[in-house]
């Protein structure tokens, strides 16, 4: 991990992922994840309601063990002990598997796109999840900082999410030096990711840029 990244994601809504990334940004040290034990609340007072904590429980699955009241209304009932999965369209699941596995196998920081289409009792939205790898006390990577954080309030209905566009999806290997995260475009160069793909339909151009290196 480095300093401050000099990416920060594009919405409007985003200033409580900012300040959760900078702060998980903050306690790393060279070759070394922060720990679950670490985490102080209060340094994220602005994220709390966005935020949760991830439990590995199997490869690319991953329970909440403590979230936000604002996930709590997006939904429709309390999170904590539910999988993550939960939040995701059945379309979306394979896709967000992956990526669960990449955060844990690398260890890896996620930021992903996310919207849901409007329907009765439930205004359209998007905005973007924020996945980032922790050591657990045996110091395994089998925890996560995350935050989930959308552009319209929860409607009566709950939400169920898919994953995109492509182009500002990020995917940076939390224990790399010198990696500068930027936007993925397709004018990019590409690298060949380890892990399983999401099947074709919920698989985008996926790129990682390493820049500067």
């Amino acid at each position: 991990m480095t300093g401050d990244s000099p990416f920060e994601p594009l919405s409007t809504q985003t200033g409580p992922l900012v300040q959760l990334e900078r702060y998980w940004r903050s306690l790393g040290r060279p070759q070394k994840l922060p720990a679950r034990g670490e985490i102080d609340p209060n340094r994220i007072d602005d994220a709390l309601p966005h935020a949760f904590i991830l439990e590995k429980v199997a490869p690319g699955i991953g329970r909440m063990r403590v979230a936000g009241h604002a996930l709590s209304a997006e939904l429709g009932m309390e999170p904590r002990g539910m999988p993550i999965s939960a939040f995701f369209l059945p379309e979306a699941r394979g896709a967000l598997r992956m990526w669960l596995n990449q955060l844990w196998s690398v260890p890896a920081l996620v930021d992903l796109p996310v919207h849901s289409s409007r329907a009765i009792g439930r205004p359209r939205a998007s905005g973007r999840l924020l996945l980032l790898p922790l050591a657990d006390e045996a110091g395994e990577t089998t925890r996560a900082l995350g935050a989930l954080v959308l552009d319209t309030p929860a409607g009566r209905t709950p939400r169920r999410l898919s994953i995109g566009p492509s182009e500002t999806l990020r995917w940076e290997p939390a224990m790399r030096q010198s990696f500068s995260p930027r936007l993925v475009t397709e004018e990019d160069s590409v690298m060949a990711m380890a892990g399983p793909r999401p099947s074709r339909e919920a698989r985008p151009q996926l790129r990682v840029i390493s820049g500067g290196v």
